[in-house]
């Protein structure tokens, strides 16, 4: 018989063990049916090998906000257990297994790596877990792998090197998605950009007194959990001490905006990134205004300008027009 939470044998091998293959099967179909119903388990449902389908499943079912914490924890353990069945082995089902290890299983984490053709679908989730672990020598050799398979776009690269100057010296920032802490990671580790900042995991508290930033991107929930945090640029300071000094100094003598001032605003990825400028740049923009400064005109064209690329024009200008 099959145990679900050890690493399954070939999927052929399971096909050929009949008894064992119907007692799998059967217990599955008993987890899948506990499973939230959308269109990431129709796809899985339609074809239960399809190993892709099962790893889009898993990340979409933890991304969904909209899933309570109790259901989304025992909809992700019985998706786990439910894809050993039919696509344990893959790499697909190796990187399942990390991410239910809250990224902790080094073995998992390497053995998806080694199994997957394309490298660059695993290197994101390597770097996040030697971020997590402090990895030094592992974070620069999965950031320099990444980085030639892959490099940043200058659109990219630009935004989140101006995430790490919206952070102070000696600054710790922290994220939990992959979107931020690898274009960081691989800033810092291969370019040599703010080398002074610790990146670090989001785990659900920040140390008192550490001169703490959050990436936008964390959400509104845990933004919420620290009233006292301000905008400094891209990054949100736990402390607002010298948070609107700190802004201004970053928007006028660090930040790069070259791409930004260009950018074609071609995709939709590129369009939500360049929003995440809009909350900073209204803050000065206000500030500048009321005080008659003429670099509020620069401000107010860069505004609008997103705005109008995202389609919230009028909600922007009844934001600076007030």
């Amino acid at each position: 018989m099959i145990t679900l939470g050890a690493r399954a044998q070939s999927t052929s091998e399971k096909v050929t063990n009949t008894s064992a293959n119907i007692t799998a099967v059967e217990k599955s179909n008993l987890l899948f049916k506990n499973l939230p119903s959308n269109s990431w388990k129709l796809a899985v449902e339609k074809n239960r090998s399809n190993a892709d389908a099962w790893l889009d499943y898993y990340l979409w079912t933890e991304r969904d906000k909209k899933i309570a914490v109790l259901q989304k924890t025992s909809a992700l353990k019985n998706a786990f257990l439910a894809s050993e069945i039919y696509i344990g082995g893959s790499w697909q089902y190796n990187l399942i297994q990390f991410l239910q290890s809250n990224k902790t299983d080094s073995i998992a984490i390497y053995a998806a790596l080694e199994l997957a053709e394309n490298k660059t679908q695993v290197l994101p989730y390597l770097i996040q877990f030697n971020i997590i672990m402090q990895n030094a020598d592992g974070l620069m050799k999965s950031t320099s792998a990444l980085n030639n398979l892959k490099p940043l776009s200058n659109e990219l690269y630009e935004y989140h090197y101006n995430t790490l100057m919206s952070a102070g010296k000696n600054a710790v920032i922290y994220a939990k998605g992959i979107q931020d802490l690898v274009p960081l990671a691989i800033i810092q580790q291969q370019f040599h950009v703010r080398e002074d900042i610790l990146l670090k995991y989001y785990d659900g508290t920040l140390p008192k007194n550490e001169n703490s930033y959050l990436c936008l991107s964390i959400g509104k929930e845990i933004m919420e959990k620290y009233p006292e945090a301000a905008f400094t640029g891209l990054l949100v300071k736990s402390d607002s001490t010298n948070a609107f000094k700190e802004l201004e100094k970053n928007y006028n003598d660090l930040f790069d905006l070259k791409v930004l001032e260009n950018a074609s605003y071609t995709s939709e990825h590129t369009i939500q990134l360049y929003k995440n400028y809009l909350p900073g740049f209204i803050l000065l923009y206000r500030y500048y205004h009321i005080n008659n400064d003429q670099r509020a005109i620069q401000l107010k064209n860069r505004i609008t300008k997103i705005a109008v690329k995202a389609g919230i024009e009028k909600n922007i200008h009844q934001l600076i027009d007030r």
